[in-house]
């Protein structure tokens, strides 16, 4: 799908690492569940548009047009809904993430983690339930889409001060109540500096690549 995207509006036939590998360097971001319910479906030919889906358990295979129609349906269904809705939200990553033909890193579901971190950074106040959710989306999908998309990008920065924000607020109320010793609390606090660090780089430098020295 990303390469065939690619190829309609950017002009050219990508071929990198992650587009020559089925699994997408291991994040499986396309990836399906077969109906053996034991392995994942991937193509059998990365580069090929068109390629077969095997199954990586029971080697079912399943054409191509077949999984593009099912997900583009899921897409379809997912474009309909309130992105602001965090329940709903919830609701649905739960549903994808366990019962769905998509595997839990899969691109969907990943924007769908990524819209309910917006969601809940752009509520007014936030339970602990939610900052403690918040913070386990931002490392879910900084995770996943750092394999895939590393260096210093705009959505890593914005991502990372959501998350050591609401960290921050989480180790606070933590060590104000005596549930964690204070130097638990400085390494929290230490990790939640370079979190922040990191982001207000990644905002300025844009899409620089990691390790290189600032001048």
């Amino acid at each position: 799908r990303r390469r065939r995207d690619l190829s309609r509006y950017w002009y050219f036939d990508c071929r990198c690492v992650r587009c020559s590998d089925s699994s997408e360097m291991g994040t499986h971001m396309s990836s399906v569940r077969c109906v053996c319910t034991q392995g994942l479906a991937v193509k059998r030919e990365a580069l090929d548009w068109d390629s077969d889906w095997v199954c990586q358990a029971c080697q079912r295979t399943v054409p191509g047009k077949e999984i593009e129609k099912e997900v583009n349906m899921i897409e379809e269904e997912l474009a309909e809904i309130d992105m602001t809705d965090t329940d709903l939200l919830e609701e649905l990553i739960a549903v994808h993430c366990s019962l769905s033909l998509l595997h839990p890193s899969h691109y969907l579901v990943i924007d769908l983690m990524h819209s309910l971190v917006i969601a809940y950074s752009a509520k007014e106040r936030l339970t602990r339930p939610q900052q403690e959710r918040k913070v386990q989306l931002c490392l879910q999908v900084l995770e996943v889409l750092g394999t895939v998309d590393p260096g210093f990008t705009n959505w890593r920065g914005k991502l990372l001060h959501e998350m050591a924000t609401s960290l921050l607020l989480l180790s606070r109320a933590d060590y104000a109540s005596g549930s964690i010793a204070e130097t638990v609390f400085k390494r929290r606090l230490y990790f939640c500096m370079r979190a922040l660090a990191t982001a207000k780089r990644c905002m300025q430098a844009g899409f620089a690549q990691p390790g290189r020295s600032e001048q």
